[in-house]
């Protein structure tokens, strides 16, 4: 009965209705809640979790209000490693690696590859004025891609102690995080300031109005509040998630369960083979 649709080869169907069940109601919860809750393996939870994601994201694609905003502007919560990451890097370095395959691409990827690398140099033009002499030159060295310390301190040419000093009290006041392997970045609130400051200099994403970047804000908190991290590799899944949590109008429990009933059936190769592209998609308000 389930051949050829979203619900076939399931074992059994609880964990699945159960996930939608959550999801319909717009509950926050994670892969490994789920493994707790419906005593699945975490494996079988996070594949369940993307391909209810895989479902909701078609819809987000094909909607025209849903708008498309650089992968780069997410780099503060990619921290998990994927099967795009390059060997013995960072998951950060997905960004980059991803840039390069598509500027090495066709015209259309090379200026959405510009796009994205654009969107990471913006977020550190602006220092914060109400920073004093080495502290607003150590915040303009900083911006959503990550910086490793030794380096923070060879380009300010000052002592490891007085850098550190620095960083724990601008990471004190909200103004920068630590990202693991002693790497820092702006705080997503003031990055995402400093985006808005330089948007209307900046051609290549002149259609990004103050509400996309609030927005932006907005779901960069909701993966870090439900998932502490991603990978950039299933970015654009999570985004596509967050729209049952903020739209319950359109995304009831039946809303959602009869898309599934309705949707192909999704397979591993397929979840395997999803990459984010450069210009990820936001879902409608």
């Amino acid at each position: 009965m389930t051949a050829g649709t979203f619900f076939e080869r399931i074992r059994s169907s609880r964990p699945w209705l159960l996930a939608i069940r959550l999801i319909g109601e717009g509950i926050h919860f994670n892969a490994a809640d789920l493994h707790r809750l419906a005593g699945v393996a975490p494996s079988t939870a996070n594949q369940i979790l993307k391909k209810i994601a895989v479902v909701i994201d078609s819809s987000v694609q094909s909607e025209a209000e849903a708008v498309a905003v650089p992968s780069a502007l997410y780099l503060a919560v990619i921290c998990k490693r994927s099967l795009e990451t390059p060997a013995n890097e960072h998951p950060i370095s997905e960004q980059a690696e991803m840039e390069k395959r598509c500027s090495d691409g066709d015209e259309g990827a090379r200026s959405v590859a510009q796009s994205g690398s654009a969107s990471v140099a913006m977020a550190g033009i602006a220092p914060n004025s109400s920073l004093g002499g080495p502290e607003q030159a150590l915040y303009a060295l900083l911006s959503v891609q990550p910086i490793h310390f030794e380096d923070l301190c060879e380009q300010l040419n000052l002592s490891a102690g007085m850098v550190s000093s620095m960083l724990i009290s601008m990471e004190l006041e909200g103004l920068i995080e630590q990202l693991p392997g002693d790497r820092y970045i702006r705080s997503i609130p003031y990055a995402i300031a400093s985006c808005k400051q330089a948007t209307a200099q900046a051609s290549s994403i002149q259609g990004m109005t103050n509400e996309t970047l609030k927005r932006v804000a907005v779901s960069v908190e909701f993966i870090r509040d439900d998932f502490r991290g991603i990978s950039r590799k299933y970015l654009q899944l999570y985004l596509s998630a967050q729209w049952c949590h903020i739209d319950r109008v359109r995304w009831s429990f039946e809303s959602l369960l009869e898309a599934c009933s309705r949707f192909r059936y999704v397979g591993y190769r397929e979840i395997l083979a999803f990459v984010s592209p450069l210009k990820v998609k936001l879902p409608p308000c």
